[in-house]
Formats: structure tokens, C-alpha cells, sequence
């Protein structure tokens, strides 16, 4: 894999857990469903 790549999917993956962690009800919407 590019260097970049190996730059950017750690800062790509560590967004989607910050966008994850400020929208809690979008977390706990899913076990709302079952």
C-alpha cells in the first residue's frame, strides 16, 4: 500500500469514531430496532 495510504487510513478510521462518539443516538437507535 502508498505511504499516504497508511497516513490517512488511521486519520480516516479515527474521524468515523469521532463522528460515531458525537452522535449517540445514532448508536443507540440500532438495539431500539430489535
Amino acid at each position: 500500500a502508498p505511504f499516504w495510504l497508511k497516513l490517512l487510513l488511521p486519520l480516516f478510521l479515527s474521524a468515523v469514531a469521532v463522528w460515531l462518539w458525537r452522535r449517540p443516538e445514532a448508536i443507540k437507535a440500532l438495539p431500539a430496532q430489535q
